[in-house]
């Protein structure tokens, strides 16, 4: 992905993104918790260099009370100008970040429909099932994910791990 908006100290950085785990015997509540307190609606600054880019990130759209996603609390301090990485378990949260500067969100959720023809389904609540598109002035990458929801069987939608490599300059996503 090129984005004009990325510091050049940044250019050929490489994130993986790493959905859908759904924990099981070996990866118990502990390791859960764990990594949930990590994205609790709030941003940290990374560094590279002099350079500076923001990831933010929310809880699940379905979360409620303390776990309600607040995508204004996420980027709270976030300087206009920042080149900010959103994660976003569900790619509809896009819809809440139009304006607001988000350059690229990462998300996951859908599975890209598990089992054929499923992804249709998802496609009436999802704006984007996998892959990267843009929803509004927001680009987002979404993963099937690493595991399985219900019965561990996919079909045409095997799991996955995408690695995006970002670049500095002009361009389309």
């Amino acid at each position: 992905m090129t984005d004009p908006d990325l510091p050049a100290d940044f250019d050929g950085l490489r994130v993986a993104l790493v959905t859908d785990l759904h924990v099981g015997p070996v990866r118990d509540v502990t390791f859960t918790r764990r990594v949930v307190d990590m994205l609790r609606n709030e941003n940290v600054t990374l560094t590279r260099g002099s350079a500076s880019i923001r990831l933010a990130g929310i809880h699940d759209e379905t979360g409620t009370g303390v776990d309600a996603p607040n995508l204004e609390q996420a980027l709270s301090g976030v300087p206009a100008d920042a080149f900010t990485l959103l994660a976003a378990h569900q790619p509809k949260a896009a819809e809440s970040g139009q304006g607001r500067g988000v350059d690229l969100q990462l998300s996951g959720h859908t599975h890209g429909g598990q089992l054929w023809p499923f992804r249709y389904a998802v496609l009436l609540q999802q704006p984007v099932v996998d892959g990267l598109d843009a929803v509004g002035d927001v680009p987002v990458l979404t993963s099937r994910g690493a595991g399985a929801w219900g019965p561990p069987v996919r079909v045409l939608a095997p799991p996955q791990i995408p690695v995006i490599t970002l670049h500095a300059g002009a361009g389309a996503p």
